[in-house]
This record gives structure tokens, sequence and C-alpha cells, in this order.
């Protein structure tokens, strides 16, 4: 059986584990927070891998007997089928399979948004607003600066 993350669904690896970003059929994201084994888990659910597979990387890397994991892996799939996070195939899928999204790493953080302040240029002077802006500044970011800024993201 090869388990695959459904094309509806993000997972954002962490050094502390992961959340899987799910698109329901309402178009709301449902997320999840998964611990380190969990994220390793998922992140080999790519059709590239049995759960035999899966279970034998997961028992090597954390030192543990496949015999004890295999049951626990099996549940954790069942229950991420039923949740409609992953697709189960008998047999390996084609390589032309769309498949979800992993990104981030365990060595660092991938910030899920971010928010920006482009200038404080403002006349409004809103109660909410930690700026509490007024005249432009002289040392404010360039659009092209910005614009660098941005990408590195």
């Amino acid at each position: 059986m090869y388990p695959v993350l459904r094309n509806n669904v993000k997972l954002t690896v962490e050094p502390i584990g992961g959340q899987l970003l799910v698109v329901n059929e309402n178009k709301q994201v449902e997320t999840y927070i998964f611990n380190v084994i969990g994220t390793e888990i998922l992140k080999l659910c790519n059709g590239k891998n049995t759960v035999d597979e899966i279970t034998q990387k997961i028992a090597k890397k954390h030192d543990d007997r496949f015999e004890k994991l295999k049951p626990l892996v099996m549940k954790f799939l069942n229950k991420g089928k039923k949740k409609g996070h992953l697709l189960i195939y008998q047999n390996k899928p084609s390589k032309n399979l769309v498949k979800g999204i992993v990104m981030g790493s365990t060595d660092y953080y991938t910030p899920l948004q971010a928010e920006i302040e482009l200038t404080y240029n403002c006349n409004l002077k809103c109660k909410h607003c930690y700026i509490y802006g007024g005249e432009k500044l002289s040392e404010e970011i360039t659009t092209e600066d910005w614009k660098i800024i941005l990408y590195s993201l």
C-alpha cells in the first residue's frame, strides 16, 4: 500500500513537528498539528514508499522495532485517510499523480505569513494601529528594496 498526501493538503515541517493545512469542501482551511514522528510519516507519504518502507525508515531512525511500530503507523495512516488527508493506493501510483505539498525544514521555522508596513505616510491616526503614522519618513524602504526582501521570503 502506498499512502499519498491529498492535493488539498500542505504539510509545513518545523523543528518540533509540523502543521497540516487542509482545504475542506467548503474552501475553509483546517489546521492539524503533529509531533516529529507524525510529521516524518507524513513527509514519506509521497506515493513512492509503501507502508512497510515508511515503518522501516521510522523504526531505523528512532531505533525502534518494526513489529511494534507497524500497527501504530497503520492506525495513524488510516486515521488520516478517514479524515480525508491521505489516499492509500494498493499499487504504486503513476509519476503524474497530483499530491499534497511538503515545505519547510527540521532545521528552521518557515513563516506561514508575514505582515509588513510599507510606509508611515498615513493621516488616519487609528487607535488600533501601532504605527500611528503621519508624514513619510525620509529613510523608508524603496519599492525595489521591498521586492528584494519579499522575494527572499
